[in-house]
């Protein structure tokens, strides 16, 4: 009797141990799926009105001269390079696809 429930555990420890690690992977993503955008951040200003990606006292902003928008504070002020005028490199970007972007003020002209 002792050797049949030893084939048995034998049989469902390995069933039991790819359960186990399928329901901690599930609820890890479940966890970070959750978590609104930080400063810096992309998010979609094309939500529907009351909905945000962005963390508490941040908005959905485009910069000037920038083709993304990132979670940014409310009050418009930061040091965050994407909440800048260019968005990090985003002004150089527009500047390479024709857009007028104040590419003067770029060095080159925003050329490459």
């Amino acid at each position: 009797m002792k050797s049949l429930m030893l084939v048995h555990w034998n049989l469902l420890c390995p069933r039991f141990a790819r359960l186990l690690i399928l329901a901690t992977a599930t609820l890890s993503l479940a966890a970070t799926g959750c978590q609104q955008g930080g400063l810096g951040d992309r998010c979609n200003p094309d939500l529907v009105a009351g909905e945000s990606e962005c963390g508490s006292g941040l908005v959905c902003y485009q910069p000037q001269y920038c083709p993304e928008n990132y979670c940014c504070p409310a009050d418009g002020i930061s040091s965050n390079p994407f909440c800048q005028t260019g968005c990090s490199g985003g002004q150089q970007a527009e500047c390479l696809a024709g857009v007028d972007a104040g590419c003067a003020s770029l060095p080159n002209g925003g050329g490459s």
